[in-house]
């Protein structure tokens, strides 16, 4: 098998099939345009409801809850516009989870320093820490120049400090690393089916696939070529899709969060696993669209054909959104829901090798099993020319 892909017909036949993809305006446009564009409208649109949304936050009410400070309630009260308080009652912890208050604030425990506790999960929390927060240390600030004045001696500085009180504050990461491997297979099983159904139905609705007969190759180095060019435009498409969900992630994450927040830490040096298993599913996804859509004989038919397999193989990936989703020695059997449970595991660093290296093991034979079963299938003269089980297929679907 590795000599074949020496061979300089086969070579060129394989980027000749790559070059009439790029001509066809489906694949561009969903394929690789789409991506580039969607992620920064998507960043956008954000951009502007959150514009819109500007006025309604600042006619929020906060409700901030104060233990033993007085002259500070009076100084939020002249605000405008003021917000709500009341006296705190058992911890600030406590207070934030059950939303009594957005903020809280105390006093240290032995010093004069405040303590400002707030909810990072909650939308407005961030919202009162935004507009209070700057107000607070500002008045500190200025209590303690009066301080100095009045005493005529050294006061001790004691900033504002500022305590997440969220009970989890990676939710964005883990939210993240569920929801990119998601996207990329589904994104991965779109960027093979245009391909697929191109090099099979779209050329017999052409009435050009028996002028493939005429290169001096043969039959078996066609149907590689054919599968290489599809696997080789599906990851392609993962490809694009990852990189502009890296640019636009970042950005978009702080629209969403209402603040300059960056792209969360996740475990980004994995990515040569994470494409890694996005070079198997190209290759299942690939070999089984280019298996179904060859049953059909027009592009449309291919597309009722493959439509329904496209749903099944997205399942498994769906499967990974579970909470109790998790790869083991079990799961890593289970081809593409695996890959998901792996790229999870993958960004967040938590790479179990046993399971891993099932994981790769499994997927990789069920994608050997595909390129072979397919190139196989695409090999028969009898089925590229006759159509017979075409034609069966055709009956029982109709």
């Amino acid at each position: 098998m590795p000599s074949q892909f020496l061979n300089p017909s086969l070579r060129v036949y394989c980027a000749k099939e790559l070059r009439s993809l790029l001509r066809d305006r489906n694949i561009v446009v969903y394929g690789l345009l789409l991506p580039l564009f969607l992620y920064p409208l998507l960043l956008f649109s954000i951009s502007e409801l959150r514009q819109l949304t500007t006025g309604m936050r600042e006619r929020m009410e906060p409700t901030i809850a104060m233990q033993g400070l007085p002259e500070l309630e009076t100084h939020l009260h002249e605000l405008v516009p003021p917000p709500r308080t009341l006296p705190l009652t058992g911890g600030a912890g406590e207070a934030l989870e059950r939303g009594a208050a957005d903020l809280v604030i105390v006093r240290a425990a032995g010093s004069e320093r405040l303590v400002v506790s707030h909810d990072s999960t909650s939308g407005p929390s961030r919202i009162a820490l935004e507009r209070f927060g700057p107000v607070i240390e500002a008045w500190r600030r200025q209590a303690e120049r009066e301080e100095l004045v009045r005493q005529r001696k050294w006061v001790e500085r004691s900033d504002v400090v500022f305590v997440d009180a969220s009970v989890e504050t990676n939710s964005t990461r883990e939210l993240l690393a569920t929801l990119l491997p998601l996207i990329l297979i589904i994104m991965c099983t779109f960027g093979a089916t245009w391909p697929a159904i191109e090099l099979t139905a779209g050329e017999r609705e052409r009435s050009c696939a028996e002028t493939t007969f005429l290169l001096p190759l043969s039959r078996h180095d066609v149907a590689l070529g054919k599968t290489i060019a599809v696997t080789a435009a599906a990851f392609t498409s993962l490809c694009v899709h990852l990189f502009a969900m890296l640019v636009a992630a970042g950005p978009l994450l702080a629209q969403i969060r209402g603040g300059a927040s960056a792209l969360p830490s996740l475990a980004w040096t994995t990515l040569p696993i994470v494409l890694c298993y996005g070079v198997l599913l190209s290759i299942v996804f690939g070999a089984i669209f280019l298996l179904v859509g060859s049953y059909a004989k027009t592009f449309r038919e291919a597309q009722a054909f493959v439509t329904p397999v496209q749903l099944v193989m997205m399942l498994p990936a769906m499967l990974t959104l579970l909470p109790s989703a998790e790869l083991d020695a079990t799961t890593a059997w289970i081809p593409v829901y695996n890959a998901g449970l792996a790229f999870r595991a993958a960004l967040l660093g938590n790479i179990d090798l046993t399971a891993t290296a099932t994981s790769l093991a499994s997927l990789s034979l069920c994608a050997l099993l595909c390129f072979r079963t397919t190139v196989r299938r695409l090999s028969d003269t009898a089925f590229a020319l006759g159509f017979a089980d075409g034609d069966r297929l055709r009956e029982r679907w109709s």
